[in-house]
């Protein structure tokens, strides 16, 4: 039997389209302090996932491809987005307390 989520599909992608807004609303005020030597400034961003249920892992994935897809069509970019993704092992408050900073 398959685990139900309490949060929808959409809910987690409008979600996640909301924090993609605010990157791009905040990285000008990062300046250049984490630029690399190319002059591209990598933002770390953490994605917290259970990655025991489909959901999860489908999520995982197709927020990678669609980083990959819009770096691969927007090579110009001088920011992007380094995911660093944790299991939240279905305890949002566990994982949530254990973010490292970057």
């Amino acid at each position: 039997m398959q685990k139900q989520s309490r949060y929808s599909n959409s809910q987690l992608h409008g979600l996640l389209l909301l924090m993609m807004s605010c990157f791009y609303n905040i990285v000008p005020l990062l300046g250049a302090q984490n630029a690399s030597s190319t002059g591209l400034i990598e933002v770390d961003v953490g994605l917290i996932l259970d990655l025991d249920d489909i959901q999860g892992k489908m999520s995982h994935t197709c927020t990678s491809m669609a980083l990959e897809d819009f770096y691969a069509s927007n090579q110009t970019r001088s920011t992007k987005i380094v995911l660093h993704p944790r299991d939240s092992r279905n305890d949002v408050v566990e994982a949530a307390s254990a973010v490292e900073l970057f």
